[in-house]
């Protein structure tokens, strides 16, 4: 018994074989992501935004923007932050940041974690940020 359009020599096997292919031809291929895409999405899952804005974030290296005073322009640069310190009881980030015109800063801050509570808390912060 012959299928409809298949020629008098083809098996069945192969015309379903003829219509796979043809099937295979007419989807649409697999939507592929940009590998930037993954990597600022990886950024993103990370707390960049978080690192960018209050210096929180995941830990591990952060980026920074802003920070430095007034005309000095726009200032850049990167930060190391850890949270779980001596099993939780300090934490810490530096920053080092700079501009296109050569003024640059350069942060630390600790945070004494094990003394906070709802009323008190021990922080020290230190700032080196030369005349320009």
């Amino acid at each position: 018994m012959q299928e409809a359009g298949a020629a008098p020599s083809q098996t069945r096997t192969e015309v379903i074989d003829k219509e796979r292919a043809e099937k295979l031809a007419e989807l649409s291929p697999p939507e592929r992501q940009n590998a930037l895409v993954d990597i600022v999405n990886g950024l993103a899952e990370r707390g960049l935004k978080e690192g960018l804005d209050t210096g929180k974030g995941s830990n591990g290296l952060q980026f920074t923007l802003g920070g430095m005073r007034a005309a000095q322009g726009m200032s850049f640069g990167i930060g190391y932050r850890r949270s779980d310190f001596l099993h939780d009881q300090l934490g810490y980030r530096a920053t080092a940041r700079g501009t296109v015109w050569g003024a640059y800063l350069l942060d630390f801050n600790v945070d004494f974690q094990n003394l906070q509570t709802e009323r008190t808390f021990l922080r020290w912060y230190t700032k080196y940020e030369p005349e320009w």
